[in-house]
């Protein structure tokens, strides 16, 4: 029988890439498959004097690559690849400010415990745990909770090896301006080998999943996010059902227990499936389906990094935008009506998350708390840009800027006037990377901007 953790854990899913050193022909492919490239060289450097050597040597596009997690086109090029997979682990850390220096190659899956050795914990994470921490944070990936930032907003201090192979030390008193341009961007300014992270010590939580009314929980946001630590909702495409999820800490006195489905939304999907052919009583057997699956709801208690972070498996795409907090339940309204007219055949629950505004220059949250909306289609079903692309003017009627590293049309001149600082993150690029060395094709387009090598 289906669970909810089980269902949250198969919501999305890819292995982590490993990319080594090699020259000749090559093929990338990106978690989702809508993306692939033939780079001539991917490099994998073992040290920063490696990396230095690798960027000075060449002045052809190179791009960093983590995971592969991103649908939009942040990584593909036909030049150099650079992975930072081995450079990887905890630098250094402090006891007393409860900070950690960390190489940018670090996955999240391993930072998590590498930081519990130490006492120490991130202050949110995602719910996956596949990307590396360079990675997760040049896109503002985030988890949820409506006085929590993104990944970015944990950032104290970085290091950037930029176009002509220098290395610069960027925080709030050192190269600030740079700094809060590096807190997001794209793998644009250079690559990031270390990130410096304000964490806090190492704990349990306590995470609580149940089958609830969505009306009923969009009547009372304001109590479900102020009474708990995190708060995130999975509404269910043509039923009145969401999943709702809250997060808080785990009683000392509590037992860890922590059991995934991964292959659940497999199971979710056949049923919706299978309802969508009933002559008559479809949407009443499917919601009957889900009370059955789901029961009393289930629970997960354990070290912060395991009950955040879900294992996946079920491949699929992915679009998310972040609308102001306040219009966040009104355009989720509207977004599900636009699915009941519009998109009868989509049955993938959506993901309805708050962050809190930070102060980079181009994160989904700066300047203002953010509401993050979440589209998803199973990979192998041909009609999810389509499917993405019917609900693409509802966000932008609500000022919603796309999530950096997920599927988006988005172009320079409706970016712009999103973000009150882009002008300024453009110049920060261009004093750094003159030449264009790190922007592919995609990104040339996304900044109005052509190659001066």
């Amino acid at each position: 029988m289906l669970k909810i953790s089980g269902m949250l854990a198969s919501c999305a899913g890819f292995l982590p890439t490993r990319i080594f050193a090699s020259k000749g022909s090559h093929t990338w492919r990106n978690w989702g498959g809508n993306l692939s490239s033939h780079p001539r060289n991917i490099l994998a450097p073992r040290s920063e004097d490696q990396l230095i050597d690798f960027v000075q040597a060449s002045s052809k596009t190179m791009r960093p690559v983590g995971s592969g997690h991103s649908w939009s086109a942040l990584v593909p090029t036909g030049e150099t690849l650079i992975s930072l997979d081995a450079m990887n682990g905890v630098v250094s850390h402090d006891p007393r400010s409860v900070q950690a220096e960390v190489w940018g190659g670090t996955k999240l899956f391993a930072l998590g415990p590498a930081l519990e050795s130490v006492d120490q914990a991130l202050l949110n994470m995602s719910d996956i745990n596949y990307q590396s921490i360079a990675g997760a944070i040049a896109t503002s990936t985030h988890g949820t909770g409506l006085g929590i930032g993104s990944m970015s907003d944990f950032v104290r201090g970085l290091r950037l090896v930029t176009a002509n192979g220098e290395v610069l030390d960027c925080d709030a008193d050192n190269n600030a301006e740079v700094f809060r341009a590096a807190q997001v961007s794209l793998g644009t300014l250079g690559v990031n080998t270390r990130v410096r992270l304000q964490n806090q010590p190492a704990h349990r939580l306590h995470q609580r999943e149940w089958l609830a009314e969505t009306e009923e929980v969009l009547e009372d946001i304001d109590s479900y996010l102020h009474s708990n630590q995190q708060f995130e909702l999975f509404p269910l495409p043509h039923t009145t059902k969401s999943i709702v999820v809250i997060t808080n800490p785990a009683d000392e006195r509590s037992e860890d227990t922590i059991v995934d489905h991964p292959e659940a939304v497999n199971d979710l999907r056949q049923a919706f499936e299978l309802t969508r052919v009933l002559p008559v009583g479809g949407e009443f057997v499917y919601k009957n389906l889900l009370k059955l699956a789901y029961g009393d709801g289930s629970d997960r208690i354990g070290a912060s990094y395991n009950v955040l972070a879900h294992p996946r498996v079920v491949p699929f795409m992915e679009m998310e935008y972040t609308v102001p907090a306040e219009l966040g339940v009104q355009c989720l309204r509207e977004v599900l009506q636009v699915i009941r007219k519009k998109a009868p055949d989509v049955g993938f629950p959506l993901e309805y998350r708050y962050v809190k505004s930070d102060e980079s220059m181009i994160s989904m949250f700066s300047g203002r708390d953010g509401c993050c909306i979440s589209m998803h289609q199973f990979a192998d079903l041909p009609n999810w840009q389509e499917y993405f692309e019917t609900l693409e003017p509802v966000f932008r009627k609500y000022e919603g800027r796309p999530h950096w590293g997920k599927w988006n049309s988005m172009k320079e001149p409706d970016i712009a006037a999103l973000y009150p600082q882009w002008s300024d993150f453009k110049r920060v690029r261009r004093e750094l990377d003159p030449a264009g060395k790190f922007l592919n094709p995609y990104l040339l387009t996304l900044f109005g901007e052509t190659r001066h090598a």
